[in-house]
């Protein structure tokens, strides 16, 4: 809060208040005996509000990217979830969260002047988990790499493999 005054003689005066990232507040204010009238209380209204990104299970630890729609620069926000409530100019935005193993998460918002918007993004998998079972004796093998011997249970991202199995006599 801050606040202004100047001695002025008694007569009508329009006023323009400007600061960055606010609204541009303009008015008219008469200046006479009446001491009730001679003081103008402007409150600013904000040019920002605030995203705040909850977790689920496939979120937590995600990562959070905005395209700022004025310079179409990419702005990091922080991992998810958030601590607090991350401060982003009024407009709309391409929100990317990005998590190895899983796809993008990708939405418009559209932050609006003080308020909060609240998204859980949930990711959905790019891996799956699978179970190779075979006879016992025999060992399994992904390139040169042995993954064990009878069975082997891993999570792989999704795409083409090769496995081997070599039984040694």
């Amino acid at each position: 809060t801050e606040v202004a005054s100047k001695e002025l003689p008694y007569g009508r005066y329009r006023y323009v208040i400007e600061s960055p990232r606010y609204h541009s507040e303009e008015g008219e204010f008469i200046v006479s005996d009446n001491a009730s009238t001679n003081e103008r209380v402007v409150q600013l209204r904000p040019q920002y509000g605030w995203l705040m990104l909850r977790a689920d299970e496939s979120s937590k630890g995600a990562h959070a990217y905005a395209i700022d729609p004025k310079n179409n620069q990419t702005i990091a926000l922080a991992a998810i979830p958030f601590s607090q409530p991350k401060e982003l100019d009024s407009g709309i935005y391409h929100l990317t969260v990005q998590r190895d193993r899983y796809k993008n998460y990708e939405t418009m918002i559209t932050i609006k002047d003080g308020d909060t918007l609240t998204l859980r993004p949930q990711l959905e998998a790019n891996f799956v988990r699978l179970t190779l079972l075979v006879d016992s004796g025999v060992t399994i093998y992904k390139g040169l790499t042995s993954l064990g011997e009878g069975s082997w249970t891993g999570e792989l991202e999704c795409g083409t493999y090769s496995f081997e199995t070599r039984k040694i006599n």
